[in-house]
């Protein structure tokens, strides 16, 4: 039972994370110590499936409970705290980092690629920007792009450091996606949950291999996403006014968020 309650605080700060534009679920997966668990789970559903399901039961019920109730607490706190609520993330990600250099080792200077490989791609990509916005036609191709954009959620829901909110801006359907959300009775809806199902169980069993079989190359690969969601996020709160007062609280969370990492991680 202590397990389940846990797993279900776990969840709904997975889910806060989905909420806030820029944060990565995953990423706060990993700080949590419970990313490569879920992968495998899901990978492996069919295997003690009766452990799997009650562990995904109580996660996935607190990341439901997170964005049902907690999205109206975090716009308010967005809104009118941004700068100290993104310091609190910034920590919980940062804090992720000594967690994850402690299962890996550089042998080669090449290891280095791997993070600053996805470290530049993420830099890339948060630079392009694209006019055009779909729109939906009646045509099997339209349908067809609406589940590709379902498997797109997916990706960035499991691969961590890569953020929904900047990814769909880059291919212009954030807001239909956004619309999407808010009408769950849209028939498409349906259409975008077939893509996001078949996005979790194949992408879930991709990165379960790479992480059986290259596990030193994959937390490289998380640290320079991890590098570049950090990166992102503190240039971006930069830009916002704040206070003398605000900074130096700013840092106490931070510290807070990192300290709060740690401790979930070994839970």
């Amino acid at each position: 039972m202590k397990n389940n309650f846990i797993n279900l605080i776990k969840g709904f700060i997975i889910g806060i994370g989905k909420i806030i534009p820029g944060v990565s679920g995953s990423l706060l997966a990993i700080s949590l110590g419970i990313y490569e668990r879920c992968i495998d789970i899901i990978a492996n559903l069919f295997v003690e499936i009766k452990y799997n399901l009650e562990f995904l039961f109580f996660l996935c019920l607190g990341i439901f409970l997170a964005i049902i109730f907690g999205s109206r607490v975090i716009y308010y706190f967005i809104t009118n705290y941004y700068f100290l609520t993104m310091c609190m993330f910034i920590g919980m990600i940062g804090g992720t980092l000594p967690n994850i250099f402690r299962k890996i080792k550089l042998n080669k200077k090449k290891d280095l690629l791997f993070i600053f490989t996805p470290f530049l791609l993420i830099m890339f990509i948060s630079l392009i920007s694209v006019n055009n916005k779909f729109v939906v036609k009646d045509s099997l191709i339209s349908y067809f792009i609406v589940v590709i954009i379902g498997f797109f959620d997916a990706l960035t829901m499991i691969v961590p450091g890569i953020s929904g909110t900047s990814l769909f801006m880059v291919f212009g359907v954030y807001d239909f996606v956004l619309d999407l959300f808010q009408n769950p009775f849209n028939p498409l809806i349906i259409l975008f949950s077939l893509g996001l199902f078949i996005g979790i169980l194949e992408i879930s069993r991709i990165m379960n291999y790479f992480f059986k079989n290259f596990n030193t190359k994959v937390y490289l690969f998380i640290v320079g996403l991890s590098l570049a969601s950090l990166f992102s996020m503190t240039t971006r709160l930069f830009v916002e006014s704040f206070t003398m007062f605000e900074f130096f609280f700013g840092i106490v969370l931070i510290i807070l968020g990192s300290f709060l990492s740690m401790v979930l991680d070994e839970k």
